[in-house]
């Protein structure tokens, strides 16, 4: 199950591409996997993935752009319009999700402390099955996880940024070994599945401002992508179930 570093040999400033399926196929997958009764997206944007769940759904976007039918087979679909860290502190979510998001898909502005906020937002409303995926959390090259504009060497990718929502992993990794982690190498960028949330759990709450401290200025090309790519525990997307630990499907 566990993939092969795909950097390896590879040259620090070199751009690998990951061979996994793409993340949208896997989302497919993971929802027809998983057949959960609720539902939240963290940036929705124009609705691609949004439109994969059918279920009871609440999709966060600071400005909505959707051109495409995402309601689906949904009984119902509530769109909150606002930065998902101000509707966090609303508690909202508690009234429209009283047990918990059973699946979870988290691709907002890719900024640690946002991605840090919703990592700590999602677990606030999650119940004990509940399966989080955060998105861009392996980038191909040191360059497109810079916080802000850099020149770009790789012209192939210079339209890419995954900024630093990679540190999740690392913090994770550190803080809350409790949780079980895995890291899709889904194209583009892979996606990071989280399970254990514990909404009892104010470790990371409690440590954010030291953490994100910390965390906040270090960058990937100090750090090392080849690094990154040895201590994330990366597994092939066709491998999902595995990772989920699906043995019979049925909804939650």
């Amino acid at each position: 199950m566990q993939a092969v570093n795909p950097r390896e040999g590879a040259k620090a400033e070199s751009t690998v591409h990951l061979k996994g399926l793409h993340y949208l196929e896997a989302l497919k997958t993971l929802h027809e996997l998983l057949l959960p009764s609720t539902y939240l997206e963290i940036g929705a944007a124009a609705g691609d993935s949004l439109k994969l769940a059918d279920c009871l759904s609440v999709a966060i976007d600071p400005t909505f752009a959707i051109g495409i039918n995402v309601m689906g087979r949904k009984p119902a679909l509530h769109m909150l319009q606002g930065g998902s860290v101000d509707i966090f502190a609303t508690r909202q979510l508690a009234g429209l999700l009283p047990n918990g998001a059973d699946f979870a898909f988290v691709d907002g502005l890719h900024l640690i402390e946002a991605a840090y906020d919703d990592l700590v937002g999602v677990e606030a409303n999650a119940n004990q099955r509940t399966v989080a995926i955060f998105h861009d959390v392996l980038p191909i090259n040191a360059e497109m996880a810079e916080r802000g504009p850099v020149d770009r060497r790789d012209k192939g990718t210079r339209d890419w940024w995954t900024g630093d929502v990679w540190k999740l992993v690392p913090i994770i990794a550190r803080h809350r070994p409790d949780l079980r982690v895995a890291v899709l190498d889904c194209q583009p960028t892979g996606i990071l599945v989280v399970q254990g949330l514990d909404r009892r759990n104010d470790v990371l709450s409690r440590l954010r401002h030291e953490i994100l401290s910390e965390w906040r200025d270090v960058r990937l090309a100090s750090y090392g992508i080849d690094r990154l790519y040895r201590e994330t525990p990366l597994v092939h997307a066709k491998d999902a179930a595995a990772v989920i630990g699906v043995v019979a499907r049925g909804r939650f």
